[in-house]
Parts: C-alpha cells; structure tokens; sequence
C-alpha cells in the first residue's frame, strides 16, 4: 500500500496531482501533472476536469479499472475457488481468463461513453469473445479479441448481475447458495448490508424435516423471528440468480 505524506487540510497542487495520478494510473505524476502544478493550475475546475478526461483516455487507465472492480465486485478473488471437474466439465482456463475481461472493459465503457450508472443493473451490451459468447449461447462471434455485442431484448445477460465473473465469484465451485449471492447484491450492489445477526442468536438449525428444496430450507429459517429480519432481505435477490450455475452458466434445474 502506499501512503502518502503531507499537512492536514486542503491539498496543496502537488499534491492533487499525486493523489490524481496513483488514483487514475498506479503511478506517480507525469510532466504534465508536474508542470500545471507547478504553475498551480490544478485548483481551477475545467483543468481539473480535462486531465481527469485526459489521464481516463491513457492507457494506464486500466490499472484503475481493473483495480476498482477488482475490490468492489470482488473479482480479485474470482481464481479462490475452481469449479468441479465433474459437474462443470465445459469449463477451462479459456473461459476463466474470459470471464473478468468482460466486466473490465463493461466497466471501463461506461466511463468512457459516460453512461448512466443503471447501466449497472440492466445493459443491452456486453463484452464478448468467442469462448464466452459459447458459454453464453450467443452465436456469431469468432476468434478470441474480445469486442462489444448487442443483447437483444429478451436476452438472458445484461448488467454485471449476469457475468460469468460475478456468478463464479459468489460460487464456491461446486453450489450456489441464495444467501451467499444475496448478500453480495445488498453490500456491493446496493451498498445496504444486512445487519449481523444479533450476538445471542448463535447458531439455529430450523426445523427442516420434509423440505426438499432450498426455497422451502430457507422459508424455515425465515419462519424463526430471529433469522427472519435479515433473510426476509436477502433472500430475494439471492433466489433471483438462482438461475445461474456456479460458472454462470443458465440452468431451468439442479
């Protein structure tokens, strides 16, 4: 980690452009960024403005992009789990490699066209190369350069919910679980965590005798008043991905 020295208070120009710089490029300030601050250029908002435009349009930019979805969509720990060989077979290291990728350069996209951020939830375009557009049943895409597709508006994908990446991440490789997903979709979606469980509640086994599928697991714990307060909120958007499998892949049954 870096950190970075200085007086308490308002950023003098030099150091606005340390922090512009190791933000946007994981790199120390240009000659450019040094001379506007040396000139104390930097305060004024249309320069500001036009080296943030700038510094975007670099191609260090990326180290940002990948960085900041790394952290905020976890994708750094989308290699801590592999899926099982047996149950996902289709799976190889041309679509793991594949998988991030895509969010990357969506993210990325959207900061260059300055889309709106519901971009985020609901998208009629993604990235694509050949492996994932065949993961994804799109056809008509070839080679392994990754380039902007066209979702059509019944299509399964759309919004980071649905890439692969995000699906494998909230994955343990083998299951999926509604809390696991649901959780994720409150913290780093919708920035609303739910609350920890109260600190006497311990660890209740509810009463799941007859219950055959996960929904109906789940209804008992929401049957406990002491389970029911955050399960009653992570729950739905956790069943709403239940149709993606571990490598997110669409399945209609377990």
């Amino acid at each position: 980690f870096l950190i970075f020295s200085g007086k308490p208070g308002p950023l003098d120009e030099h150091a606005l452009a340390g922090r512009l710089s190791y933000f946007l490029w994981r790199s120390m300030p240009d000659d450019e960024l040094r001379t506007l601050a040396s000139h104390k250029r930097l305060h004024d908002p249309k320069m500001l403005v036009g080296q943030v435009d700038r510094m975007l349009a670099h191609e260090k930019s990326s180290r940002f992009v990948n960085d900041f979805v790394g952290q905020w969509l976890r994708l750094k720990h989308i290699d801590d789990t592999s899926p099982d060989d047996g149950l996902y077979p289709e799976f190889d290291d041309l679509l793991g490699t594949a998988m991030p990728h895509e969010t990357q350069l969506f993210f990325a996209s959207l900061i260059e066209d300055n889309l709106s951020i519901s971009n985020f939830i609901d998208s009629d375009f993604t990235y694509v190369n050949r492996r994932l557009a065949q993961h994804y049943g799109i056809e008509g895409v070839e080679g392994q350069d990754f380039r902007r597709i066209e979702l059509p508006e019944d299509s399964l994908r759309g919004g980071v919910l649905t890439q692969a990446a995000i699906l494998k991440t909230t994955a343990n490789g083998t299951t999926t679980s509604p809390v696991t997903r649901g959780n994720y979709v409150l913290t780093n979606i919708l920035g609303t965590p739910p609350s920890p469980p109260p600190p006497t509640v311990g660890s209740i086994e509810p009463d799941t005798r007859g219950k055959t599928t996960i929904r109906e697991i789940l209804a008992s714990h929401r049957d406990n008043e002491s389970c029911n307060q955050c399960h009653r909120e992570i729950d739905p958007p956790g069943f709403a991905l239940e149709s993606f499998d571990p490598i997110g892949g669409f399945r209609t049954y377990y």
